[in-house]
C-alpha cells in the first residue's frame, strides 16, 4: 500500500471513530454522569518529536508524530496516529550501511489513564519503509508535564516492528496537545 493509501487509511477511519458506535456510547455515558466535569467526549490532537535508538543500528532516528485521540470513557480513549522516521547514513549492528532509513507508520491507539496526568498508551498499525512493510506494535507511557487545555507532553515507548531489517527500539518523545 502506497503512503497516499495509508493516509486515506488513517483520515477514514479518524472519521469513522469520531462517528462510530464508540463516539455514540461515550455522548451517552457523559448524559448518564452525575458529576458535571468529564473526560467523556473530549478530543485531543497532538503534534511531536521523538528520539529512536533502534536495536539494530548504532545511531539515534529522528521522528515526527501527530494524532487524535477521542475519550469513549472517563479513562479510556480511542483514536490515530501517524509517525515518520528519518535519517541519512546508519551503521547497523554488523557493521554493514543503511543509506537512507525512512520508516512511515499509521495505527490506531488506545490511552488508559491510570493517574490524573499519566497515561498508558498502545497502537497497533501499518508501517512502510519502500515497498516493504509490516504490522508494528508499540506500548509505553505519557505524562502531561505543562499546561491545561495546551499542554506539554513527554512520552516514552517501545516499538515491536519488522521490515526488511529489525526496527524495533525505544522511542522518547514529546509533543504539543491541545484539547478542544
Amino acid at each position: 500500500m502506497k503512503r497516499e493509501g495509508l493516509i486515506v487509511m488513517l483520515v477514514v477511519s479518524t472519521l469513522v471513530l469520531f462517528s462510530s458506535p464508540a463516539a455514540a456510547l461515550g455522548e451517552l455515558l457523559e448524559e448518564l454522569n452525575p458529576w458535571d466535569e468529564t473526560r467523556v467526549g473530549l478530543v485531543e490532537g497532538y503534534l511531536g518529536a521523538s528520539n529512536n535508538q533502534l536495536d539494530s543500528v548504532e545511531e539515534s532516528v529522528p521522528g515526527t508524530f501527530g494524532g487524535v485521540r477521542r475519550w469513549v470513557l472517563e479513562d479510556f480513549a480511542l483514536g490515530g496516529e501517524a509517525e515518520y522516521l528519518t535519517r541519512d547514513g546508519l551503521t547497523r549492528d554488523d557493521s554493514s550501511e543503511i543509506d537512507k532509513l525512512s520508516v512511515f507508520g499509521a495505527a490506531g491507539t488506545a490511552t488508559i489513564m491510570i493517574e490524573e496526568s499519566i497515561n498508558l498508551i498502545g497502537s497497533v498499525g501499518y508501517y512502510s519503509k519502500g515497498e516493504k512493510s509490516d504490522i508494528g506494535y508499540k506500548a509505553g507511557l505519557e505524562a502531561k508535564l505543562l499546561g491545561s487545555d495546551l499542554s506539554l507532553v513527554g512520552r516514552g515507548s517501545y516499538r515491536f516492528l519488522e521490515l526488511d531489517n529489525d526496527y524495533s527500539g525505544l522511542e522518547i518523545g514529546g509533543n504539543l496537545m491541545l484539547e478542544f
